[in-house]
């Protein structure tokens, strides 16, 4: 599965071309950098926040390994630069982009509780499960985690 994003559909629909350029140009910095910092470790995840909760507390961690295999992703909108839905094509190409998200997140969904069954199957903890999900959504497409608002990218970094 490999996720990509063009320019076009992260920049604002009523940005010019040149505006476009230089936001892309931007962004694949960005990616770039986003990528380097997840790799070393200095880049975490909204749920990396709860591991030390989720290995103190044995009943919270059941709870969050199970959360987290099978609760699916979802696409993050920034209604702040949203576009407007007067135009029905442009309604209908973020409606599209929002299917075809919901789809891959369909399968990387299977997948976890596919590693959620076949870890509880096999006697992990679920603190052990919760860490290994954690992993696993590290180790994800970089448009994926963010689309999915795992992590944010500041487009200003």
């Amino acid at each position: 599965m490999i996720l990509h994003s063009g320019p076009q559909q992260i920049t604002h629909q009523t940005s010019t071309y040149s505006t476009n350029q230089a936001k892309a140009a931007q962004e694949i910095s960005t990616t770039q950098e986003t990528q380097e910092a997840s790799s070393s470790g200095k880049l975490k995840h909204g749920g990396d926040v709860l591991i030390p909760h989720v290995e103190a507390d044995p009943e919270f961690a059941r709870k969050m390994a199970k959360d987290a295999a099978y609760i699916p992703d979802k696409l993050l909108i920034d209604l702040s630069k949203s576009p407007s839905f007067k135009d029905a094509s442009t309604y209908n190409q973020w409606k599209s982009n929002t299917l075809e998200f919901d789809k891959i997140a369909a399968e990387v969904t299977e997948q976890r509780i596919e590693m959620y069954g076949k870890m509880k199957a096999e006697g992990a903890s679920d603190s052990d499960i919760y860490k290994q999900l954690m992993a696993f959504n590290h180790s994800l497409p970089m448009d994926y985690q963010v689309k999915s608002g795992m992590l944010k990218v500041n487009e200003y970094a």
